[in-house]
């Protein structure tokens, strides 16, 4: 009997795949993505050129080893670089967000809607840093930087109002935001209301504000809260004869308002938060979370004039996302130099962002302008959730608005 061995070489491709491929990449291209074109194109030239390797090698016990070994390299480079680059799965630390999300809820995060960013170290790469030992708590200051801080292109530059996205607060720490003005809005909050440009914002449905309402009856209020499907949170005024502070969405206030049994007496303001100082104060102007403002957001390339006030309201970012070391004597400000300083040219976009839970938020109100570079990216949807506030169904592949 003769043996016969194929001597048919292993056809990596075909001429009629590239076709669809291509037009896919020259798409990306298109939409201003070429970055992502160079990648897919790297990873398959990658794979090409590891599977004409493995064909090189002789032994079969040699080859199946190095098989192995690349199929999870190959794997473990394609997530990597899709959770670098394309999109990434975060849990929501807090309650600021309720009750568009909830503390627990897994939510993804769209990179290629602003552009994602280029990790500055090896350390800050996912699942490489845990070679790189590191003291807890680290800051950026800490890590030894390969190259300065860089974006890559996205399909928009800047956030549009109203989106929900996820933005680095401190390093290694992310936190869940709407955006509610862009670089060079005008932003004024009034009576708890926000206005920007002139224009008020209708809150979605889902805002939560504080409210001051009377029960009409004797009925156990709990109960009633959880028969109406209000979660709260809910607290006795003090000082007051039967008032309860309720924090409720524009929804539950409206199923309140139809309940004979109670009675919404009125949005519960604040008047004053010493305890709890906003990120600015120009000129004693006694700002609250309801009423701030109005306030220009800074953007790339806008000038202002330096004085007590503005500094007060524009210093810390200045100082914190623009690497400027100033100093005041007698109202008059100087840099590391000496040199007086009397106007000053933003360099990079910045954005308000608040908390959808509103009086119960640490959101720009306290810390001040986000600058663009940390948005990581916008949250389309919920993935899954772990609250025990809402079932699984109700949140297993939700869609977010806008």
């Amino acid at each position: 009997m003769t043996t016969r061995f194929s001597t048919k070489k292993r056809v990596l491709f075909r001429p009629y795949s590239i076709v669809p491929l291509g037009v896919f990449l020259l798409f990306l291209c298109i939409l201003g993505l070429c970055w992502l074109t160079a990648l897919i194109v790297f990873l398959g030239l990658l794979v090409l050129l590891v599977l004409w390797g493995i064909d090189q090698i002789q032994s079969n016990r040699l080859k199946g080893f190095v098989r192995f070994l690349s199929i999870f390299f190959l794997i473990f480079l394609a997530v990597l670089s899709i959770r670098l680059f394309v999109f990434e799965v975060y849990t929501v630390p807090s309650n600021s967000m309720e009750n568009t999300v909830y503390t627990g809820d897994i939510i993804v995060v769209n990179k290629l809607i602003y552009g994602p960013g280029i990790p500055l170290a090896l350390k800050d790469v996912p699942w490489v840093n845990i070679f790189f030992s590191d003291k807890k708590g680290a800051t950026p200051e800490d890590s030894q930087y390969i190259w300065s801080s860089l974006r890559l292109p996205g399909l928009a530059t800047v956030p549009r109002r109203e989106d929900i996205l996820v933005y680095q607060q401190a390093y290694g720490f992310y936190i869940v935001k709407r955006c509610m003005a862009l670089p060079g809005d005008t932003l004024t909050i009034k009576n708890g209301e926000t206005y920007v440009n002139g224009k008020h914002r209708t809150p979605s449905k889902d805002i939560k504000e504080d409210y001051q309402i009377r029960p009409t009856n004797t009925k156990p209020f709990f109960s009633t809260m959880d028969s109406l499907g209000i979660n709260g949170p809910f607290s006795p005024i003090p000082d007051t004869s039967n008032l309860i502070k309720a924090t409720l969405s524009k929804n539950e206030m409206a199923t309140l308002q139809k309940n004979e049994n109670y009675q919404v007496l009125q949005k519960d303001l604040d008047k004053s938060l010493k305890d709890r100082p906003l990120f600015a104060n120009p000129e004693e102007n006694e700002w609250t979370l309801d009423n701030m403002g109005p306030l220009v957001v800074p953007k790339k390339g806008m000038e202002i004039k330096i004085n007590p006030k503005t500094y007060a309201l524009y210093g810390a970012a200045i100082s914190d996302f623009e690497g400027q070391e100033w100093e005041e004597n007698n109202d008059i400000y100087y840099n590391k130099h000496g040199e007086k300083i009397e106007a000053y040219t933003f360099t990079q976009d910045f954005c308000f962002l608040m908390g959808d839970n509103r009086k119960h938020s640490i959101d720009s109100r306290y810390f001040g302008f986000v600058p663009v570079s940390n948005i990581i990216g916008k949250v389309p949807m919920i993935l899954f959730s772990t609250s025990s506030w809402k079932s699984f169904k109700e949140r297993f592949f939700k869609k977010l608005n806008p």
